[in-house]
Parts: C-alpha cells; sequence; structure tokens
C-alpha cells in the first residue's frame, strides 16, 4: 500500500472514536459536558442577578427588521 492509502485507512470519523472510547468513559465524558452546560446556565443567571439590564439595555420589543429599546429616563 501507498502512504496516501495507508493514511485513508487510519482515518477514523469523530463517531467511529466514540464508539471505540470505553462505555464507562463515554458516560463519565457526556455526565461531564452535562455538568458544564448546567453551571453555564447557573452562571448566567447569577451574573443576570447581578447585574439587571438597565434602562438603555432593556429589549421592549422584537420585531424582524429592527429592535426597539426602551426610551432612556430623561
Amino acid at each position: 500500500m501507498t502512504q496516501k492509502k495507508q493514511q485513508q485507512a487510519e482515518r477514523r470519523t469523530l463517531w467511529a472514536i466514540y464508539k471505540g472510547i470505553e462505555p464507562r468513559h463515554r458516560i463519565l465524558l457526556g455526565m461531564g459536558f452535562m455538568g458544564f452546560s448546567m453551571l453555564g446556565l447557573w452562571v448566567s443567571d447569577r451574573l443576570e442577578q447581578a447585574y439587571p439590564p438597565t434602562a438603555d439595555n432593556r429589549v421592549t420589543r422584537v420585531s424582524h427588521s429592527d429592535t426597539a429599546y426602551a426610551e432612556r429616563s430623561k
């Protein structure tokens, strides 16, 4: 076999690589991704509470063509 054909034969899809991982490690990997996602949601909620939007940044209406912001307090 030529070197190019060997490289093509050695290539595996991402799914094949994932399926090649031991089942216990696949479960741990999935749980890690879910935990990371839940942490991101929790942190974003905490940041939203800590830094509420000002009147300048609050969205009052969303349409296809534009976004209207609340009028600035004068």
